[in-house]
């Protein structure tokens, strides 16, 4: 984190609510243990070969969705640039009657504590970005935002936010179309910047040899309200000129 980013965050996170229970920063690449990852193979298996991909939704027992509060409470520039990197701290609130259970750890090797090694289990989590401007285009952008990882088998990696808790999230997204179909979208103007938490359960097993996903989203099981932020996006800086090399 920068000295610039630190002071952002410590004034942004001074301003939310008291029911505010946990930071993070979310724009530092997490470093992973050297033997992370490395999967010795099954007896009997020489390599491994795909398996398959399957997907769901994740949906509350009562079938009701629980209702959250993701809003972009401070960035570094108002006045960012087409093409320009933006740091931000984002805010979320469980605004339900019911306590919600997110993922809390920004270290990747949590997934391996506590689980065999041929079959894990683990939710992520991390925040997307749109800007909308004032005839409704909308606006997909590049996050630059890291995850955060969370799993039953290891202690602490999850947190649990009752009603009105909240927690707040340093991040970092670019200026960017995420799908840069011509004609672009993105130019200056006024737009409004919102967040988007994003939930999806995880599995990852091999059997007889093969390696297989699962994916279970959350999009059924949050209602989010998500409140945007003002910013005036400007031109892109010009490049500066290559200075002639000495002869």
């Amino acid at each position: 984190m920068t000295q610039f980013s630190a002071i952002c965050f410590a004034l942004a996170v001074g301003f939310l609510s008291a029911q505010q229970v946990d930071t993070v920063d979310l724009t530092t690449p997490p470093v992973q243990s050297k033997e992370s990852g490395k999967q010795a193979l099954p007896a009997g298996c020489k390599e491994l070969s795909p398996g398959g991909i399957f997907d769901g939704w994740v949906k509350p027992d009562d079938h009701g969705p629980r209702h959250i509060a993701v809003e972009v409470i401070e960035t570094k520039d108002l006045h960012p640039a087409v093409g320009s990197e933006v740091e931000a701290v984002v805010q979320l609130r469980n605004d339900d009657a019911q306590p919600i259970l997110i993922p809390w750890s920004t270290n990747p090797d949590i997934l391996e504590g506590g689980q065999k090694p041929n079959s894990l289990q683990w939710e992520g989590a991390t925040f997307e970005f749109t800007l909308t401007d004032r005839n409704g285009h909308r606006v997909a952008l590049k996050s630059l935002t890291g995850w955060l990882n969370g799993s039953s088998f290891s202690p602490g990696s999850q947190l649990e936010l009752h009603h009105g808790q909240s927690i707040a999230a340093l991040i970092k997204f670019k200026l960017e179309e995420l799908y840069p179909i011509e004609p672009l979208i993105l130019k200056e103007g006024t737009w409004q910047l919102s967040a988007k938490w994003y939930q999806v359960a995880r599995t990852w097993n091999i059997k007889n040899c093969a390696v297989w996903n699962a994916y279970f989203q959350y999009d059924d099981f949050y209602a989010q309200q998500n409140p945007p932020l003002t910013i005036h996006v400007s031109s892109p800086k010009p490049a500066e000129p290559k200075q002639a090399k000495p002869q």
